[in-house]
């Protein structure tokens, strides 16, 4: 039986304490239409509109200044095609378990979802199109001034079967603040999830002015993630601010078998990913535990802020699946400030993993890395290779406690063959302080990589360290410096401060060469330039050429 037109035109319209308004095709009928105009209207206490069917689901239009749906429903599913809903309000607030929904249960498209609205408030609601059969799921469409999404409240578009997600589209002129303070297992956002065998939709993002997510006691999101053998969809997210905070995440990660998406995060000012009192704050196109690659993590951004554990990776881990490849890009100043947690990362490793480690670009006007903060390509306990790592700063870089390494390692009773990937730092000017590193090391059969520095100043003190190791059968890399001016300053305390090959204590490996060229040099506080063995491997030749003054004290 089809379902037939209501058509409702009121100043206010309540549907209140588990009311029905109803246009449901029954049987294999489709489901008639219900168009509101109004100058506010009431969806709540359990109340349901209706206009799903077994046959095409018909649609919801509400055209309305105000419109509050609390603890309500709004329903157009379908086993065949999915109904439309159009929400057109000045404001918008959806809260208390209410949920706006244009689902497909059967070999249909879902239906869509279309918002234009001044301000939105969705909280511990759901407004979705998503798929649960073979058809795809329909598009999420939302035209607004400022969203606030809150304690498990989702836009989603997700697949839970073989039927690709559907597309979800977010334009602001406003803001956009995402915070879950309500449940640890409750995730709050924007989602466009795969868990079966279909593809993952899209997920574009566009602000005009900030965006916050902020975990707080669970995980807010703005995510396309893999959990089953569909590849996860791509993510877009631009603004002119982006603050990903305590549990915050932008992803597109592989969690099965399906690989995951590729994330592009844009934003005119500044990108701060801080982990806050949760030690984590995440942008990712990770692999973890899965058959499924990681994708690729791709940032813009004026300034760049990372911090207290927050991290920017498309890292593999504990499955076959290879790493992706990072690509950053700042107009201003990058910083990597281990905070209060010691860690903050740019990443690409792969780890107890079959597949390769991605390669890594960061390119910036200034940048500073410190307190633990390190860039990082790595092969852990397994066969594959560590990526190559390339740094270009037009600027001043420093290196105050904080690493740039590619390295390989081995796990006990796990082959490890890979090789290190090659580092390459160019810069302005360059300090190297405080036992921070440039490097790249091998701690198995594999090679270590080359490492190569170009710069007008370069400062290397207080057990500061440019080098290539080989802490196992693997030969070390060599070191290739270029300077101006080129100032090393030791500590006096036993430990390296210079530029230096190394074949460690106890291992076959043979060390590297090295190669310094300057303008001038000054050695001070023995400070080094060597090529070492201390293990049965041969050392590596060195060479110095020093166009101009050389001061050794």
């Amino acid at each position: 039986t089809l379902g037939g037109q209501i058509v409702l035109v009121n100043n206010q319209l309540s549907v209140s304490n588990g009311s029905f308004v109803h246009a449901e095709g029954l049987g294999s009928g489709h489901g008639g239409s219900v168009s509101i105009n109004a100058g506010s209207v009431d969806i709540n206490a359990k109340s349901i509109l209706n206009v799903s069917g077994i046959g095409n689901a018909g649609g919801v239009s509400i055209n309305a200044a105000a419109l509050t749906i609390d603890a309500g429903e709004i329903n157009a599913d379908s086993s065949t095609l999915g109904g439309q809903i159009v929400l057109v309000n000045n404001q918008l607030s959806v809260s208390n378990g209410s949920y706006v929904h244009a689902e497909s249960y059967g070999l249909g498209r879902g239906g869509s979802v279309t918002i234009n609205a001044g301000n939105i408030d969705l909280d511990r609601s759901v407004i979705d199109t998503d798929t649960h059969g073979s058809g795809n799921a329909g598009n999420l469409a939302v035209n607004a001034g400022s969203i606030s999404i809150s304690n498990g409240g989702e836009f989603s578009s997700s697949t839970y079967s073989s039927g690709s997600g559907g597309n979800i589209a977010i334009n602001l002129t406003g803001d956009l603040q995402i915070h879950n303070g309500l449940n640890p297992a409750f995730v709050t956002g924007i989602l466009g999830t795969a868990f079966g065998s279909g593809k993952g939709g899209s997920v574009a993002v566009n602000v005009d002015g900030h965006i916050v997510l902020n975990g707080g006691s669970g995980v807010a999101e703005i995510g396309a993630d893999s959990f089953g053998s569909g590849t996860g969809g791509n993510v877009a997210v631009n603004a002119g601010s982006i603050s990903v905070a305590n549990g915050g995440e932008i992803s597109s990660n592989a969690f099965k078998t399906g690989n995951a998406g590729t994330v592009d995060v844009n934003a005119s000012g500044l990108l701060s990913v801080d982990g806050g009192t949760k030690g984590i704050a995440v942008i990712s196109t990770d692999s973890l535990a899965a058959q499924g690659n990681a994708g690729s993590t791709r940032i813009n951004a004026g300034n760049l802020f990372i911090t207290s554990g927050g991290e920017i990776s498309s890292d593999a881990a504990f499955g076959t699946g290879r790493a992706g490849s990072v690509a950053i890009n700042v107009a201003g100043t990058l910083t990597l400030d281990g905070g209060s947690t010691g860690i903050a990362l740019i990443s690409a490793f792969s780890a107890l993993s079959k597949g390769n480690s991605g390669d890594l670009t960061v390119k910036a006007s200034d940048a500073v890395v410190r307190n633990g903060g390190e860039i990082s390509t790595t092969a852990l306990g397994t066969q594959g290779n560590a990526g190559n790592i390339l740094i270009v700063v037009s600027g001043n870089l420093t290196i105050d406690g904080g690493a740039i390494v590619s390295s390989t390692g081995a796990l006990p009773g796990i082959e490890s063959t890979g090789n290190a990937g090659n580092v390459s730092v160019s810069a302005g000017s360059l300090e190297v302080t405080n036992k921070g590193i440039i490097s790249a090391n091998t701690a198995t059969s594999g090679e270590a990589g080359i490492v190569t520095v170009s710069t007008g100043s370069l400062s290397i003190s207080n057990d500061g360290a440019i080098v290539s190791n080989t802490f196992g059968a693997g030969n070390g890399g060599s070191v290739l410096v270029t300077a101006d001016h080129l100032m090393i300053s030791g500590a006096n305390n036993g430990l390296l401060t210079g530029i230096a090959a190394n074949a460690e204590t106890g291992q076959t490996g043979n060390a590297g060469n090295v190669v310094v060229r300057a303008g001038d040099l000054t050695i001070l506080h023995n400070g080094e330039i060597a090529g070492n063995t201390f293990g049965t491997g041969n050392g590596g030749n060195v060479s110095v050429d020093v166009t101009g003054p050389l001061m050794i004290d």
